[in-house]
């Protein structure tokens, strides 16, 4: 009995390791390299954001990383059953570093500090930069040092995926670079094990990918990167049928969450509230006025106008510090900010808006006890 019992429980769990070869840069575009039934738990790996292949103190991305390859996809895959109209509800079940090192990059052209071809920036783009990190899982943390071997410094190990979508509709292949309603690089800390993923399905089967593992991040990518890293990756994946959703939903046991992406970033933060699934929880809506920092485990309720971009702020006092580095630039990009409101500067505002499952004495109410907000505010 229990030799068939573990028979069953084994046919639902596939494992998948991508040889580098079957690696993807785009979402859609590409044929399914599984098919899964829903309710099939999925065992894999996943490359980081530089193709593997920055290895060693010296390489620059800019040299050594093919034109292209960013941020490498493991799948698409194939959910039996998936039409559009459906929703893919992905169950992240375990993150965990695949190698004993993740990495960070600074360079020319990229990230909130640096000037673009769409803004520019009153000083000169700060040199390329790499930081190697030891990964300690036992302490649950990630170390590292300056470029001039003088300064340490260590932040928490919180695994979770950068790169999470379907394939878009209406025949497109998109960059594994951008995010968008078909999730995408979106590069926030919430796709993280022990949360579900609701994406909504554009074409046939899903096909859904991920990838661009990140070790540790606060609450966006300030200098175009995380703490990079390749992912071992588990995950259930189920399906919703009849159920269409137009943009990514994120949902644990305390919140519900959804996301925007569009440019500028105070369109992203007006769209993603009004995507909130409040039905399920029974809770009222949250009031626009308020929003929900990721940057602790306990979470944190502010004013939203407060809360735009706070990175910016804290770059400009260091300069006027003067210890404008790309050490410092470092510091602020993983060690979770106070104020940021996840942004993925790079390329387009990035928002996620929580909704509580249920109410909570630290969330404050948008037409009742004003003044306890204000204490919270000081705090």
């Amino acid at each position: 009995m229990l030799a068939v019992l573990a028979l069953l429980l084994a046919a639902d769990t596939v494992k998948y390791v991508p040889r580098h070869e079957e690696l993807k840069y785009t979402f859609g575009g590409h044929p399914p390299v599984l098919h899964l039934k829903p309710g099939t738990r999925l065992v894999s790996w996943t490359e980081d954001c530089f193709d593997g292949a920055v290895t060693k103190p010296g390489q620059l991305p800019t040299k050594v990383v093919p034109s292209g390859h960013d941020n490498p996809q493991t799948g698409p895959f194939y959910v039996d059953g998936a039409e559009p109209g459906d929703t893919l509800a992905i169950h992240i079940e375990k993150l965990s570093p695949a190698r004993p090192q993740g990495l960070s990059s600074f360079f020319p052209g990229f990230g909130a500090l640096n000037g673009t071809d769409r803004t520019a920036v009153l000083g000169p783009d700060l040199p390329e930069t790499v930081w190697f990190y030891d990964v300690d899982e036992k302490a649950g943390v990630l170390r590292t040092r300056s470029a001039d071997r003088r300064a340490t410094w260590e932040v928490p190990l919180r695994p979770f995926l950068g790169c999470l979508g379907v394939a878009p509709g209406n025949g497109e292949a998109r960059s594994t670079i951008v995010p968008d309603s078909f999730g995408g690089n979106m590069d926030c800390p919430e796709v993280r094990a022990g949360n579900t993923v609701y994406l909504g399905v554009r074409v046939p089967g899903g096909l859904f990918s991920f990838g661009d593992g990140h070790f540790g991040m606060g609450d966006g990518e300030i200098i175009g990167t995380a703490v990079e890293g390749a992912m071992n990756v588990q995950l259930t994946v189920d399906l919703i049928k009849h159920r269409e959703t137009p943009w990514p939903r994120i949902e644990n046991d305390e919140f519900i969450m959804s996301v925007g992406a569009a440019r500028p970033l105070e369109d992203a933060r007006r769209g993603s509230p009004s995507r909130t699934w409040c039905s399920r929880s029974g809770s009222a809506p949250v009031c626009p006025r308020w929003t929900r920092t990721n940057s602790s485990r306990r979470p944190r309720w502010r004013r939203s106008s407060r809360s735009s971009i706070p990175c910016t702020r804290c770059w400009y006092r260091s300069r006027k510090s003067g210890s404008r580095t790309p050490d410092v630039a470092e510091r602020m990009n993983t060690t979770p900010p106070r104020w940021i409101l996840g942004v993925d500067a790079a390329f387009q505002g990035l928002c996620i808006d929580g909704l509580p499952r249920r109410p909570s004495p630290r969330r404050p109410r948008c037409a009742a006890n004003r003044a306890r907000a204000r204490a919270i505010l000081r705090a």
